[in-house]
């Protein structure tokens, strides 16, 4: 059996009943999907209403505009350390390594628990295995996300992101504006960039190029 691919969503349109997953691996082959699973952190932030079970969650452009799911998530203790919980679990019930995949705002989660101190030492023990961290269109190469997470770590601000403790890889759409308002943006710090022409911010295309990719980081390895 494979690593797990466990998934991470961004901030958007995500329900409880998981389409965003089974739309986001819509291209992974069929003998493979059971080595995908989604971590669905939504709720920690912001509880689903009666409405959101019934109709899937919508983010209006206004959260958007004021990055209110950012701040909640890598400016609130309590809400980020019940994430770190309940991912920390998720790794530990795969029972075997697992690759963190993680588009927009849950790049910025998954590279925040993967440097908790806690994390660490379970990977260090061998309690976890985490063998790649995937990110997707990722923020954390832009402010004010970058400066935020840096403070958290007590890193200063003209200093690169700190290495995380497994291999890093990084794919960015050129006409993604997460990344960057202009071709999109590559992280100096993950340890490979693949760079995908004309991709916007899309979770299904980013996966569907991973699928791609993963023979040749095997081959690498």
């Amino acid at each position: 059996m494979d690593e797990l691919k466990l998934l991470l969503h961004g901030m958007g349109n995500q329900d409880p009943q998981m389409k965003w997953f089974d739309d986001a691996i819509i291209t992974v082959p069929a003998t493979q999907k059971e080595d995908w699973a989604p971590f669905y952190w939504e709720p920690f932030r912001n509880p689903p209403t009666a409405d959101d079970l019934k109709n899937g969650r919508q983010i209006s452009w206004q959260q958007w505009a004021a990055l209110s799911s950012l701040m909640d998530l890598i400016g609130y203790a309590d809400v980020r350390d019940a994430v770190f919980e309940a991912l920390t679990e998720a790794v530990k019930e795969a029972k075997r390594p697992v690759v963190l995949v993680a588009h927009s705002l849950g790049s910025v989660l998954a590279y925040e628990w993967l440097m908790n101190g806690i994390t660490k030492t379970l990977m260090d023990t061998g309690e976890i295995q985490v063998v790649r961290l995937v990110t997707f269109g990722s923020p954390l190469g832009r402010q004010p996300v970058s400066g935020r997470v840096k403070d958290w770590l007590g890193v200063r601000w003209w200093e690169p992101l700190p290495s995380p403790p497994c291999e890093w890889v990084n794919l960015y759409g050129t006409k993604d504006m997460v990344t960057s308002w202009f071709r999109g943006g590559g992280l100096k710090e993950a340890d490979v960039n693949f760079s995908l022409e004309g991709a916007g911010h899309d979770l299904a295309a980013y996966v569907a190029a991973y699928i791609k990719l993963e023979g040749i980081l095997k081959w690498r390895t």
